[in-house]
């Protein structure tokens, strides 16, 4: 955007200062398959239901975005799997780019102790991507590692 202004028989030269990013729309991010581990045959169970909002890709100043996290644990015997997760944008955050990781989320277990029923974890990855040019330019690609867990806990 250019405007000329004559003051005085002076010129001003007024720039606009714009975004080279548009941001996310609020909506759904995907739903994933969470693998389960070698040997695990799991039965029709019914499965439970959990959900948690998480702040993501906050940095220098900008708000984070919030995702909303809705998974699904299937309990087989005393172990407790995540088998599929879906995340949606809630609230963006100005000129962010929100979108999950393309790598499928990782599976394990929060139990430590040898033979402790096993407490699945889903790992996943919320990537973002800021630009912002013009009068204050700034260039940022985040990342926001996510654990959910069979026990209805996020991190």
């Amino acid at each position: 955007m250019r405007a000329e202004v004559r003051v005085r028989g002076w010129m001003l030269l007024l720039l606009g200062c714009g975004a080279s990013t548009v941001a996310t729309p609020t909506g759904e991010l995907g739903t994933r398959q969470v693998p389960l581990p070698d040997g695990v045959n799991p039965p029709k169970a019914a499965t439970f239901e959990f959900g948690r909002t998480l702040d993501v890709c906050g940095a220098d100043g900008y708000p984070p975005a919030k995702v909303s996290f809705v998974w699904h644990m299937l309990p087989v015997g005393a172990d407790r799997y995540v088998v599929d997760f879906t995340a949606a944008l809630v609230q963006g955050s100005p000129n962010l780019e929100v979108r999950l990781s393309d790598r499928p989320p990782i599976a394990g277990s929060a139990s430590l102790e040898p033979g402790a029923p096993w407490l699945g974890i889903a790992g996943v990855t919320v990537k973002c991507t800021r630009r912002v040019s013009g009068c204050r330019s700034v260039s940022q690609e985040l990342t926001t590692p996510v654990q959910l867990r069979a026990d209805g806990e996020a991190q």
